[in-house]
């Protein structure tokens, strides 16, 4: 009876965590995994030191990088962030919708992303009404923020967001027009509910968190532009290292390495105590 038992978890478990990863593959993050690459800029030395710190100067070195990126032969689209889905970076803040004041003491929170002009394009996340960012949403224009549609759900009850203001704990002092609503997207891991998100345009707040994203045009290896994109970095700034850089598709991969090595680790046992 205990031997039966025993057999009987691990081989019931084992199923179970082949079926859950099964599904876990199969799970739509909200964005094209395919032909795009991301490579992490390190913003250290004097030019870009926490001391001083210099907004204009980050900005005018990401215009002229994706420029120059865009120019590249096989490139498609270009666009930055401070960090891309499934690295495992989250910021999170406060925030009041200036015109539906909330009781005192009540608080709400969101998910805070902060990406460049044609971030949307080139994950292909969908802008469900309103409009994307622009490279009019610079310092000098007035401040705007795109909600998901999680945060219409859970903040709106589902009301128009375009127009309203958002007042936010962290990432600019001033409140921010709503210019947009982007589809969900599962940020922080595939089997992670969705959550509100406020993006914000990165020319607004600069920060020093940048991963650049580069699409590939179709039939070229991602990974083949990792060589001169480096280059185009050394040869504008080289004091400027690059961190990690990887395609869309193994941060997925990596998503998936604990649960596949669970399932793995599951399965031989079964199949040792079979």
């Amino acid at each position: 009876g205990q031997i039966g038992a025993a057999l009987a978890f691990l081989l019931v478990g084992a199923g179970l965590l082949v079926n859950s990863l099964v599904r876990l593959s199969r799970v739509q993050p909200g964005y094209d995994t395919g032909g795009t690459l991301t490579a992490q800029l390190v913003l250290s030395g004097s030019r870009y030191s926490t001391r001083d710190f210099k907004p204009d100067r980050l900005n005018l070195f990401l215009d002229t990088l994706t420029q120059r990126v865009r120019a590249l032969p096989g490139v498609s689209e270009v666009s930055h962030a401070q960090s891309v889905p499934l690295t495992g970076i989250e910021n999170n803040t406060k925030f009041e919708i200036v015109e539906r004041p909330v009781a005192k003491g009540e608080q709400s929170s969101a998910q805070l992303r902060f990406i460049g002009a044609e971030y949307f394009k080139v994950l292909s996340i969908p802008v469900k009404s309103g409009r994307a960012f622009t490279a009019a949403d610079n310092p000098q224009a007035p401040d705007v923020a795109i909600v998901n549609e999680a945060f219409v759900r859970a903040h709106l009850q589902g009301e128009n967001p375009i127009g309203r203001h958002l007042k936010m704990g962290w990432g600019g002092d001033g409140p921010k027009e709503i210019v947009g609503v982007a589809g969900d997207v599962r940020h922080r891991s595939l089997s992670d509910s969705l959550r509100p998100e406020v993006y914000v345009p990165q020319a607004q707040f600069p920060n020093a968190g940048v991963t650049l994203l580069v699409r590939a045009k179709n039939g070229v290896a991602p990974a083949s532009l990792a060589a001169p994109i480096a280059a185009l970095v050394r040869g504008l700034d080289p004091e400027m290292p690059m961190g990690e850089v990887r395609t869309l598709e193994e941060w997925r991969a990596e998503a998936l390495a604990v649960p596949r090595f669970n399932t793995a680790l599951l399965g031989l046992l079964s199949f040792v105590a079979l």
